[in-house]
């Protein structure tokens, strides 16, 4: 690549995090603060999340999710716990190993906040022309095949560093 390309990657680049940091604030000012409980934090919210799609997971695999440390893992799973947003259930197979779930809670603050998030969608893209909504998926199948093969690579330098 040439300095040229590169400085005009590096500025596409910039212009591309303005955007997105003005949507996320437009975005915050439309729909205004998410509706979470007060006491619940954003690492917390993770937590959740990562329980969500990966259900029945143990607090050793999500140390490994969140890159923390397992005293951190099982404090956080204690707060929730406590909160009601996470069951702790014993393996079937193996008594010592427990398995973390959402519980109904946990379960609806995540449709509720899905939920909030689809009818912001819903509202604002009838906004976008046809043409712009085919940019707009052709973009999205791209960064996600970007990612993808980012995360497959980030694997294979793992095993083979391992």
């Amino acid at each position: 690549m040439t300095t040229t390309e590169s400085e005009a990657r590096d500025a596409l680049l910039a212009d591309i995090r303005g955007i997105n940091t003005r949507i996320q604030t437009l975005t915050n000012e439309i729909m205004g603060p998410a509706a979470l409980p007060p006491d619940l934090t954003m690492r917390q919210m993770y937590v959740l999340v990562n329980i969500a799609r990966h259900p029945g997971l143990t607090s050793h695999e999500l140390s490994e999710q969140l890159r923390v440390s397992a005293p951190t893992t099982s404090g956080l799973v204690d707060r929730l716990a406590e909160k009601g947003f996470v069951e702790r259930a014993t393996d079937s197979s193996d008594r010592r190993v427990r398995r973390l779930n959402l519980s109904d809670d946990g379960r609806a603050l995540l449709d509720s906040l899905q939920s909030q998030r689809d009818h912001f969608i819903a509202w604002a893209l009838p906004f976008v022309s046809i043409d712009d909504l085919v940019a707009l998926r052709r973009m999205s199948q791209t960064m996600l095949t970007v990612l993808e093969r980012a995360k497959s690579e980030a694997g294979r330098h793992e095993a083979a560093s391992a």
